[in-house]
């Protein structure tokens, strides 16, 4: 009798374990579900990213999964007012990034996030195919002009995408002694997307660690990192980019 039971509770344990482990590798990670969104916006415009990656060198698949999060965000979660975007633009064009600092375009980039691609680029004389920078102490126009060119080009797709690859370019600059692999340079670039270029590699690793996105640090509802879903985007969907790009 007493090995009956014994056997019994054993078979307990063991169909409760399998039932955890069922569990634990079925779990979805927060927001997996909308990258299917991304993947149909990139697949839709993978000619012009095709054509920018080669022109930059650029790895058209770690580029698309930077830029995976921001895209579902853009649709699902974060499209603004038109009359608002209007406003922003106003404000940034007259007073700069300092007082307004809007998000733009498919991949939500900002201005700041250009003007510091053109002040590495500037400081690390860094040769790329096309010369993005505004370099006010050069430019025949001032300064207002100048953001206006600069938010002009945030609401082009082909210039966004162009962005996109002088920043993967800033960053190749920056871990260039590292020999980060591609999944590496998911994370580690996708990170310095999410949380701003300018901070050290290690710093990079330690943000990739945070769950923040899509609502911020001081919003309660379960997140994800930033990071984390570029990732899964690169393993979930670069064999049908990879055949497409």
């Amino acid at each position: 009798m007493l090995r009956l039971e014994l056997q019994s509770m054993r078979n307990l344990i063991f169909n409760v374990n399998i039932t955890i482990f069922i569990f634990i590798s079925f779990q979805i990670i927060p927001y997996e579900d909308e990258l299917e969104i991304s993947f149909e916006a990139l697949n839709h415009h993978y000619i012009t990213i095709s054509k920018y990656s080669t022109f930059f060198r650029a790895e058209p698949k770690i580029i698309s999964s930077i830029v995976a999060p921001e895209i579902f965000r853009y649709y699902k979660i974060k499209i603004k007012d038109l009359f608002e975007t209007k406003i922003n633009r106003v404000v940034y064009i007259q007073k700069g990034s300092d007082y307004y600092n809007l998000s733009t375009g498919i991949f939500q980039m900002k201005p700041k996030f250009v003007e510091d691609l053109e002040a590495y680029i500037l400081k690390n004389r860094i040769i790329l195919p096309i010369d993005i920078t505004l370099d006010p102490l050069k430019s025949k126009f001032d300064i207002k002009t100048l953001r206006k060119i600069r938010l002009d080009r945030l609401e082009s797709r082909e210039w966004q995408v162009a962005y996109l690859c002088v920043f993967y370019s800033v960053m190749d600059h920056k871990s260039c002694n590292l020999n980060l692999s591609d999944q590496q340079k998911v994370k580690i670039y996708s990170t310095a997307y999410n949380f701003g270029f300018n901070k050290s590699i290690a710093e990079l690793e330690r943000l990739s660690e945070f769950k923040l996105f899509p609502w911020g640090k001081k919003n309660k509802r379960k997140q994800s990192s930033y990071s984390e879903l570029s990732l899964i985007f690169y393993k979930k969907f670069s064999k049908y980019l990879n055949s497409l790009i």
